[in-house]
Parts: C-alpha cells; structure tokens; sequence
C-alpha cells in the first residue's frame, strides 16, 4: 500500500506523463520498473521509458536498454538450456 505522499506523487507524475512532459513520464518509468508502487511493472515501464526517449529526453535510453537487456536474459532463462525441449 501506497503511503498518501507516494500516492500524490504518482498522480502527479501520472498526469503530467498522459500530457505528454518526457520528465515526468522517465520518472514514471523508473518508479514503475522498481517497484515502487508495490509491484514491479516491466512491461509498462518500458512503454513510458520509450515516450520519454521519444520526447528528447536522452536519461531514459540507458534506464530503456537495462529492461530490453532484462527482459531478454529473462526469456533466455525461462526457455531453459538450449538444445533441450521443454
């Protein structure tokens, strides 16, 4: 459970990232691939990552490549030892 001034923030950085501002949407992205709203969100951290790199914003490329990279060694893991049905 979010604390009230965590709560506020996230609305905050929410509604300014839906605008379209790539700040607020990197901030979003790293809040929600950390965790920090109480699960991590991959997938949706990625989605606001890529807005924010759309938007100029240079700092969100490399917190972008760490999910691709992430996300990548995960599928490779899941699909278990090559050579090997599963």
């Amino acid at each position: 459970m979010l604390h009230k001034t965590q709560e506020r923030w996230l609305c905050e950085r929410l509604a300014a990232a839906e605008l379209g501002r790539g700040y607020a949407q990197m901030m979003l992205g790293r809040y929600l691939a950390a965790g920090a709203p109480g699960k991590r969100n991959p997938r949706e951290a990625e989605l606001w990552l890529e807005r924010a790199v759309a938007r100029g914003v240079t700092e969100a490329q490399s917190d972008l490549s760490q999910l691709v990279t992430a996300r990548g060694e995960f599928a490779l893991e899941a699909s278990g030892p090559i050579g090997q049905d599963n």
